[in-house]
């Protein structure tokens, strides 16, 4: 397909550039991995997952938001593929990853930065619920890790939104 050899270029493209735009690098082999998965070449995708979530770990660390999406990405991948074993230990580590990023970067978020990562964990929880159903027949537990991540962000944005509140009395008085 034209998507296919688009894709397949700039990840050809930016190699030649790896060792100076190793981020970029990352990017394009997550990318055309949720390219492959969303096209259900699954033997294909794999493979530019790991890679993708691998070398963002080795550059940013397991606390970014790019790593973030490579491990969700992973995570839906496998659940896609019927491997829920492994499907469950990723969406555990990307769930706890998306708290600690709710807590740490949202408060400074512009307004449509803020949406734009709300809307983006919304679609990411919602792969996440259609999982557990499904794993809860294997493993009941992931309904208290649903309810509980469900219960946790609500928290955190209501507490954001108290604070936003507060400031905003504050200004006016």
């Amino acid at each position: 397909s034209e998507a296919e050899s688009m894709y397949l270029k700039l990840l050809e493209l930016s190699k030649e550039n790896k060792d100076t735009r190793q981020n970029e690098y990352a990017s394009y082999l997550y990318n055309i991995g949720m390219f492959y998965s969303h096209i259900k070449k699954y033997s294909l995708a794999e493979n530019y997952l790991r890679e993708s979530l691998s070398l963002r770990k080795q550059l940013l660390g397991n606390q970014h938001l790019l790593y973030y999406y490579s491990i969700s990405g992973l995570a839906k991948f496998y659940f896609d593929t019927g491997n829920l074993k492994e499907a469950a230990i990723l969406f555990k580590e990307a769930n706890s990853l998306a708290l600690y990023l709710v807590q740490k970067n949202l408060p400074y978020m512009s307004e449509k930065g803020r949406a734009e990562f709300v809307e983006d964990f919304q679609e990411r929880y919602f792969t996440f619920a259609q999982f557990a159903i499904e794993y809860s027949k294997q493993d009941l537990s992931v309904l208290g890790d649903l309810y509980n991540l469900r219960l946790a962000t609500k928290a955190i944005l209501l507490s954001m939104e108290s604070d936003i509140y507060t400031k905003a009395q504050n200004i006016t008085d």
